[in-house]
């Protein structure tokens, strides 16, 4: 890694790449200009902007609980989703209702249990695995959040209890 200074800026270089960084004085300003020019136009610009801004907010709120936008130009009307239904679906999947069979992971299904045995394949145990411990006698017991799973040493499956945010286990 090497650092050089030239007309105000700093340069560092690595095995990888270079990197710029502009001179700052001992106050913390950097040595940046700023066009009149441009300041003007921001200037001018800026009512346009907030009504935009303003515009944007309302239309939001607008297509959020109505399904429709403000404007209607820009093209073909599409057939939009129900938003009443869409808000019954989200209460319903807020409300943890995930079933009896067994309660929603607390993890995306991509956080896996796996095993690797010397010169086999890697076998996929459990999806959305948040911790796991292994038992003395072999057996493997993980969590998914909402659960707590027993794989016995001959591979049977069971849970052993189902609660809200289970984070953490040991296997004694």
């Amino acid at each position: 890694m090497s650092a050089s200074s030239t007309s105000g800026e700093t340069w560092v270089t690595d095995a990888h790449a270079t990197f710029s960084a502009a001179a700052c004085g001992s106050a913390g300003k950097c040595a940046t200009s700023a066009s009149p020019l441009r300041m003007l136009l921001d200037l001018l610009l800026l009512p346009f902007r907030l009504v935009y801004a303003i515009f944007q907010y309302l239309n939001f709120f607008s297509a959020r609980y109505t399904g429709k936008p403000l404007t209607t130009a820009g093209g073909p009307k599409r057939q939009g989703v129900d938003a009443r239904q869409m808000m019954v679906w989200s209460n319903l999947m807020a409300s943890g209702d995930a079933g009896p069979e067994e309660p929603e992971s607390s993890v995306p299904r991509s956080w896996q249990l796996v095993r690797v045995r010397a010169g086999q394949k890697a076998e996929t145990l459990a999806e959305g695995v948040l911790a796991f411990d292994l038992a003395p006698d072999g057996s493997i017991l993980y969590t998914t959040g909402a659960a707590i799973h027993h794989i016995g040493p001959d591979g049977a499956h069971q849970r052993l209890l189902s609660g809200e945010r289970v984070e953490a286990l040991v296997a004694l």
